[in-house]
């Protein structure tokens, strides 16, 4: 019986990081992938997993009951999972959201929150409900019972990420994973109402009942996946969709013209010639005879195909992530979008563009990249002053760089103008000249040498001509206008009055907050107001950490074992913190290698339950929990110190490589087990209480730190790290977890 119990436990893991990955990836698509728009989703999930955990935590007192509710709970989960999907894939038909429209900030949180909450509840209570279950049946004591249920579902979260991400994603859509989370629910909701069953009628029910779902359910969940894409892509005829550990890409055709879509961000279109033309020649034509060309990103789109029209190109290096991008694109794209079939010297590398230009040995003439606007760190990694070095280091001499960003084509506001500012300054700060054409997309151009880059048409025009490059848009009649003198003052006139212009870092990356700033304006110009009013404080880091200990003090007025409480909340705040900083880190210093990241997720998970596992242990004398919990909270105090200085350290030592990269899972292995360790610390710290509590409190600590971690996930990438930076945001982390340290040395039983 207790191997069942178990086993029921790892799945309760599986489902809820299943479950949460897939809402995710959904919500992606409808609000977009930025920083606060990632961070407010999964803020709303961990606080409705820790509301449920709370309440529920004061619940049920007999076997029969908690058998019968954590049974119940299964089903519903089962149940909502699905209906929870459509919905979500019904937002833009319910709020007639057209495709490509921004959803603000309050839209985000509500909706968010309102399509979370009765899934992420329902989980949230199986912790202390399970938690109960196996202190009833096994009589164990209440503090080894919510361990044991903690420990198994670390495990399972372990497992399922994996499982997830390097087989379900690829081979299944996500209503069949849905309906795979469905038959684990259901599974688990027998396992519990035949519990006390002999074994062979145990195994025959489960028998009959996975051979009928599959037969008669499992099917269904294609029809579903039809019907709720048609809702999701209203207006348009859906060609192709697919998954990938990337994410979601769509092809879509309206009017003859296909549209690339990922995670519900606009990629591409079909014969969009202006867009392709635009994203190679104004660099080509800049240098006075290419050769060697390192694309990165829109050669699937026409970049190739315009690129080879320059004669004296003779290999050309592209860069795409995500193969599925290319393989899509040979199935739906005319000629004239594709790489031409009789130019031979391309060399297609499917890597993050960060590793390739930091691991590249060869030099080139021209390198373009053309990735979106810096929303997110991840993508900021391609806008930041060390990136610009390492490219600089990979050009020839006389070398050219453009990349582009979104602009306005007539007028530039102040909060565009102080993004434009902070990258101006960047590049400004590794290449000797810039030039920078404006529009609807502002194009950047740098070379390592003056005197090879020109603003003046007529040269350019020139080259075309000699050049015999057919074009319809970059051409004599199109370059006057485009590179007009007044145009080109205006923009840098615009960008060079801005009163503050930071740079934008790898490890203080500022940029992405402005494109924070610049989306929040669509939800309410009052937001924008405060987004830039943080930004300008003269003492903005003391300002941080005040309002971090705002989100603290409602723990200092509880009435019992406060100080265990407001611990256990830091500690949640603190390791997601590090978690997320690891990660970026990871990411900067050797690119977004996605199997990587997901083994850096799952190390987190599995030292976790391994903390957790080796506290159980520890602690036969309760006694002494509170001791080892001071130990544990002072090396977290420390960790992120050695973060701080860690990552400096680490950027200067290519040589070292796989050292380092080793360095960086030990750490975040170390940082979920410290996790694991205090939660099981302070967890039998608060449940050494009077015998008229004992079937109380299940999952108040459990609680707690799902409120830092809510609190974290918003804060962390989205605030903290882009206006203060890594190493000062360590030092936030630092003191708040002395304060709870201090709290704890003060405790008193």
């Amino acid at each position: 019986m207790k191997k069942i119990i178990d086993i029921i436990f790892i799945k309760y893991g599986v489902i809820s990081v299943t479950a949460q990955i897939i809402f995710i990836r959904e919500l992606m698509i409808i609000f977009g992938g930025n920083e606060l728009s990632i961070g407010i989703t999964l803020c709303s999930w961990l606080l409705g997993t820790a509301a449920g955990s709370f309440v529920f935590s004061k619940a049920f007192t007999s076997e029969r009951k908690i058998k019968l509710t954590v049974s119940i709970i299964f089903i519903l989960l089962a149940i909502i999972l699905p209906l929870t999907l459509i919905f979500i894939r019904s937002i833009k038909n319910i709020l007639n959201i057209q495709t490509g429209e921004l959803v603000g900030i309050f839209s985000i949180a509500g909706l968010s929150l309102l399509f979370l909450l009765p899934f992420c509840f329902l989980s949230g209570a199986l912790f202390p409900a399970l938690s109960k279950l196996f202190h009833y049946l096994t009589e164990q004591g209440r503090e080894r019972s919510v361990g044991r249920v903690y420990i198994l579902e670390g495990a399972g979260a372990f497992l399922g990420g994996l499982l997830l991400n390097f087989f379900l994603i690829k081979h299944l859509l996500n209503f069949q994973i849905s309906f795979l989370i469905c038959f684990l629910c259901l599974l688990s909701a027998l396992f519990i109402l035949f519990l006390k069953k002999r074994t062979l009628y145990q195994i025959s029910i489960i028998i009959i009942f996975s051979f009928t779902y599959f037969i008669c359910l499992f099917p269904f969940s294609d029809r579903l996946e039809k019907f709720s894409e048609k809702l999701l892509w209203k207006n348009y005829k859906i060609l192709e969709s697919k998954n990938t550990v990337y994410g979601n890409i769509v092809v879509l055709e309206e009017s003859n013209q296909r549209n690339f879509y990922e995670n519900g961000i606009f990629l591409f279109s079909s014969s969009d010639i202006m867009s392709a033309e635009e994203s190679v020649h104004f660099a080509l034509i800049e240098h006075p005879e290419p050769k060697s060309i390192l694309l990165m990103g829109g050669g699937i789109n026409g970049g190739i195909y315009q690129a080879v029209k320059h004669k004296s190109i003779k290999e050309i290096d592209y860069i795409e992530l995500d193969p599925a991008i290319i393989e899509l694109g040979r199935k739906y794209l005319s000629k004239e979008d594709l790489p031409p079939k009789s130019y031979k010297n391309i060399n297609i590398h499917n890597v993050d563009g960060r590793y390739f230009v930091k691991k590249c040995r060869k030099k080139y003439d021209c390198i373009i990249a053309n990735f979106p606007d810096p929303s997110n760190a991840l993508i900021n990694r391609f806008y930041t002053i060390e990136f610009f070095r390492e490219i600089s280091k990979i050009l020839n001499d006389g070398g050219i760089f453009s990349f582009k960003l979104t602009s306005s084509e007539n007028y530039i506001n102040n909060t565009l103008a102080q993004f434009f500012g902070t990258i101006d300054k960047t590049l400004k700060k590794v290449f000797e000249d810039i030039i920078i054409i404006p529009g609807s997309t502002m194009t950047y151009i740098a070379s390592n040498q003056k005197g090879i880059i020109t603003d003046n048409p007529d040269i350019l025009i020139k080259r075309l001509k000699e050049r015999a490059i057919n074009t319809m848009y970059v051409s004599e009649f199109y370059l006057p206008f485009r590179m007009s003198k007044e145009r080109t003052e205006y923009a840098a006139s615009v960008i060079s009055s801005v009163s503050k212009s930071e740079l934008n870092k790898d490890f203080r990356p500022v940029g992405y907050y402005y494109n924070i700033v610049l989306w929040s304006t669509y939800s309410s110009e009052k937001i924008k107001n405060i987004f830039n009013l943080i930004y300008n404080l003269k003492y903005k880091e003391i300002f941080i950490f005040f309002i971090l200990m705002l989100f603290c003090l409602p723990f200092l007025f509880l009435k019992k074992k406060k100080s265990i409480v407001t611990a256990s909340y830091i500690a949640g705040f603190s390791v997601i913190c590090l978690e997320v900083m690891l990660i970026l880190g990871f990411q900067i210093l050797y690119g977004y290698i996605y199997s990587k990241i997901t083994i850096i997720i799952a190390s987190f998970m599995g030292g976790l339950a391994l903390g957790g596992w080796t506290a159980l242990k520890i602690i036969k004398d309760k006694s002494k929990a509170l001791n080892w919990l001071k130990k544990t909270q002072l090396i977290i105090s420390f960790l992120p110190v050695i973060l701080a200085v860690s990552f400096p350290i680490l950027s200067g030592t290519e040589k070292l490589f796989h050292l380092t990269e080793i360095y960086l899972i030990m750490l975040i292995i170390i940082s979920g087990f410290l996790g694991g360790c205090h939660f099981q610390f302070a967890n039998t710290l608060y449940m050494e209480d009077s015998l008229k509590n004992s079937k109380k409190d299940f999952g108040i600590i459990y609680s707690a730190d799902l409120l830092g971690s809510s609190i974290g996930a918003l804060l962390i990438s989205s605030f903290i790290i882009p206006l203060s930076g890594i190493f000062i945001s360590c030092i936030y982390l630092f003191i708040l977890n002395i304060i709870a340290l201090i709290l704890l040395t003060l405790y008193t039983k």
